[in-house]
């Protein structure tokens, strides 16, 4: 076994689960109209203070944001996808996503969301270097987003 190949397959189901999870979500009659994914995607491999570099946070996030485009549905144009990102940039990405997904709820009949997250968390928050993006901010951030599925990882 190859250095990292664990951690890949780590990654590799942990895709292949959201991918099921988003096929078998039950699609109401009224929602008849065309389906629109999104995505927001953050590796982070510093974790700041004394927490040692992760060598695979950013590498499974490209890998996750891929098979989003390749097989979950989500275009190119609805992905956003962050790489050690500061503090701001995180908060910037996520008013970009409402923003996309209020404008695509107009042309939509159904609107869908996953964001997920490689790196190094705590029992507050999310570490983005010395940074952190607490739970309580994640949370009330994913409310704020007008979609009909949100799913975060």
């Amino acid at each position: 076994m190859r250095p990292g190949s664990r951690r890949s397959m780590s990654a590799q189901a942990s895709c292949a689960a959201v991918l099921a999870v988003l096929a078998f979500l039950p699609t109401p009659a009224w929602c008849a109209g065309p389906l629109q994914r999104y995505a927001l995607v953050v590796g982070a491999n510093a974790g700041g203070g004394d927490r040692p570099t992760l060598q695979y946070a950013i590498s499974d996030a490209e890998r996750f944001a891929r098979v989003m485009v390749d097989l979950g549905g989500v275009t190119p144009a609805n992905q956003i996808v962050l790489k050690q990102p500061k503090l701001r940039e995180l908060t910037d990405a996520f008013d970009l996503l409402t923003r996309r997904v209020t404008e695509g709820k107009r042309t939509a009949g159904r609107t869908e969301i996953v964001v997920y997250y490689s790196g190094h968390a705590d029992e507050k928050g999310l570490l983005l270097g010395d940074d952190r993006y607490s739970y309580r901010t994640l949370r009330d951030r994913l409310d704020q987003i007008p979609a009909d599925v949100r799913i975060a990882v």
